[in-house]
């Protein structure tokens, strides 16, 4: 029942007329791996912080933050109409409190982001390279994909 009524209240807060987002914050959630909540925070027009907190299946926590580059894939088109489709790249980190032992690990996470301007969303979908540091090395592959409404600052 909760989560119908968390799903039908980011439906009719989607309406909510704003410009393709290139400002303000961003929180929702992840599927895959991670699920758990992700949020953005828009620190210029191209540029982002994104983190993904969650938790694993043994309960311990993982934060993961990463600062984002956005390259616009439709600069060409009128976004008032169809929105903007964003190539994303970026490096981040990852902080995992594991129940034997903490996780250091360092991320290139590749995705892309639709953001409507006719809404306070954007859908996204990463596949993330990681590389575990400590405390032993090791590659591991995660994918996800996750939406998150948009809180604007005022004036928008």
């Amino acid at each position: 029942m909760k989560t119908r009524l968390t799903f039908i209240l980011l439906i009719a807060l989607a309406h909510t007329p704003v410009h393709a987002q290139s400002k303000g914050v961003g929180v929702g959630p992840i599927l895959g791996e991670p699920t758990g909540l992700s949020t953005k925070v828009w620190i210029s027009e191209h540029n982002a912080l994104t983190g993904h907190w969650f938790f694993w299946n043994d309960g311990s926590p993982q934060i993961q933050p990463d600062y984002l580059i956005h390259r616009d894939l439709t600069e060409e088109i009128d976004q008032d109409l169809c929105g903007c489709i964003y190539l994303n790249y970026l490096i981040g980190g990852g902080v995992r409190d594991d129940t034997s032992d903490n996780r250091l690990s360092a991320r290139v996470p590749l995705g892309t982001t639709y953001a409507s301007g006719k809404s306070s969303l954007d859908v996204f979908i990463e596949i993330v390279p990681m590389l575990d540091f400590a405390p032993e090395t090791a590659f591991d592959l995660n994918a996800a994909v996750g939406v998150r409404f948009y809180f604007n600052p005022p004036g928008e």
